[in-house]
């Protein structure tokens, strides 16, 4: 079986660089093959702390066909709009916060399991696969820094006619 691969969000920081290595070994405890990656380069915080620990840090992964967010709580979803970004296909778990960024892109699933391995098996579909990161793509746009000031522009100019 084909190893699962465990990372957090694209600009690693310590918690999500700890948190991909310790799934990993739980998964590993289950039997289950998995392997943790990083999406970016770590900073010194996270440097220092993997050091001191004597843990490797994880391999860089530079691509993926599919972005999953399998949560049972988040508050915004920066992980999946950083993979919507990216053009690939999001899968969203059915939460408040992570449902709302994904909602109108990605696909969102009910925090089932079979149910996403279902939807995995349907991006095999390279119509559906294309359309679906085609529409990650465009909904990434509404998070971008620009869209973000302009935004906030028009918000402090409505608060300042007040």
């Amino acid at each position: 079986m084909e190893p699962i691969l465990i990372f957090g969000h694209r600009h690693p920081d310590t918690d999500s660089i700890c948190s991909s290595i310790a799934l990993a070994e739980l998964k590993k405890e289950m039997g289950i093959n998995a392997i943790p990656y990083r999406l970016g380069d770590i900073n010194k915080e996270t440097e220092y702390v993997l050091k001191y620990f004597g843990v490797k840090v994880p391999k860089l992964l530079k691509t993926a066909d599919i972005i999953i967010q399998f949560s049972f709580f988040e508050g915004f979803g920066m992980t999946a709009v950083e993979g919507m970004a990216t053009g690939r296909p999001v899968i969203a778990s059915n939460v408040p916060g992570l449902a709302d960024v994904v909602e109108g892109g990605g696909i969102i699933c009910p925090n089932d399991s079979k149910e996403l391995a279902k939807i995995i098996l349907s991006l095999e579909d390279k119509k559906l696969y294309n359309h679906t990161a085609e529409m990650c793509l465009e909904k990434s746009k509404k998070y971008s820094i620009e869209n973000s000031a302009e935004e906030y522009i028009k918000l402090y100019n409505k608060i300042g006619e007040r």
